[in-house]
């Protein structure tokens, strides 16, 4: 996962709110996982690699309850290109 919103969290201080969208027939469902808050005072590098990995985790549990909902709209690895 890219290390991005991590990076981001640590540097304002703020925290992460992993999201998922999940689809119903009557409509869409978004669920929110727990906070992920930064702690700036440890080692900047761990720390993100911590807060990727806990959204990593969030994403794992929420794409088996419904991993009909995940799909790529377009080719992502270039062998499929």
């Amino acid at each position: 996962m890219p290390p991005g919103p991590a990076a981001l969290s640590f540097q304002s201080g703020r925290p992460i709110l992993p999201t998922v969208v999940t689809y119903t027939k009557n409509g869409i469902i978004l669920r929110f996982g727990s906070p992920i808050n930064p702690d700036r005072k440890a080692n900047k590098s761990a720390e993100i690699q911590r807060m990727t990995q806990e959204c990593a985790n969030h994403f794992a549990v929420e794409i088996a309850k419904a991993p009909w909902d995940w799909h790529m709209f377009q080719p992502l690895w270039s062998a499929d290109r």
